[in-house]
């Protein structure tokens, strides 16, 4: 179970001045309940007395809890309840995310080096420019998530659902991808360069100026796949028919 409270941890961001520097690093915060949910709750209750300002363990916009800029490195969230939380630039390079509820949170340029969020749920998750190099993705929810420009170099994502997620201009260079769900996801101009999708479900997926070369694409389903003249195909591959060609 968790090191701190809910209330600990607002406790601790409030005495810092802010979430940004709040080192977190290598504690035990499993099954700890950070969710919206809980965090409005959190905020009804602060503003029982006369203050009605936000204080800084919550985020105005979305009223989920507010951790941008803490380090996070190591630390253990096991099956954390993180929805909708402000992730942004948090360091979590090495965390134990197993099964954790990411779902609508933002981890814009967040540090997710070596990572193992094995069956984490980043549904709708925000995931710009996010580092996530050897991390652990393995059977992962990542159904329209935003996955612009992260780097993806080395991930496991095998067996992950990433049906309808972007993952345009995304660096995935010897990703594994097997059996992976990618039906109906933006892979424009995408590096996949000696990636593995053997078995994985590129159905409808968008292709154009995506960078296949040396990937291994054995059994994957292209049927209804955008391609186009500058997507780049492992060398003596024959293109399915299913592929829509766009000029």
């Amino acid at each position: 179970m968790s090191e701190y409270t809910r209330e600990e941890i607002l406790k601790l961001i409030e005495e810092n001045g802010g979430p940004e520097g709040l080192d977190l690093s290598g504690r035990d915060l499993s099954f700890i309940d950070l969710s919206r949910e809980a965090i409005k709750a959190e905020l009804e209750k602060a503003r029982e007395g006369a203050s009605d300002q936000t204080p800084a363990w919550c985020r105005e916009l979305t009223r989920g809890i507010n951790l941008e800029g803490a380090n996070l490195e190591g630390a253990i969230l096991l099956i954390a309840n993180l929805q909708r939380a402000d992730l942004c630039f948090v360091k979590l390079q090495k965390a134990d995310l197993v099964r954790t509820n990411l779902e609508g949170a933002c981890l814009g340029l967040a540090n997710l080096q070596e990572a193992d969020l094995w069956g984490a749920n980043l549904q709708e998750a925000s995931l710009v420019s996010a580092n996530f190099q050897r991390a652990n993705l393995v059977k992962a929810n990542l159904q329209r998530a935003n996955l612009m420009n992260a780097n993806l170099q080395g991930t496991d994502l095998g067996l992950a659902n990433l049906e309808g997620a972007s993952l345009v201009d995304a660096n995935l260079q010897r990703a594994d991808l097997v059996g992976a769900n990618l039906q109906g996801t933006d892979l424009g101009l995408a590096n996949l360069e000696g990636a593995s999708l053997v078995g994985a479900n590129l159905q409808g997926a968008d292709l154009i100026g995506a960078n296949l070369r040396r990937a291994n694409l054995k059994g994957a389903a292209l049927q209804g796949a955008i391609a186009g003249q500058n997507t780049i195909w492992p060398e003596g591959f024959e293109v399915p028919e299913g592929v829509v060609m766009q000029e």
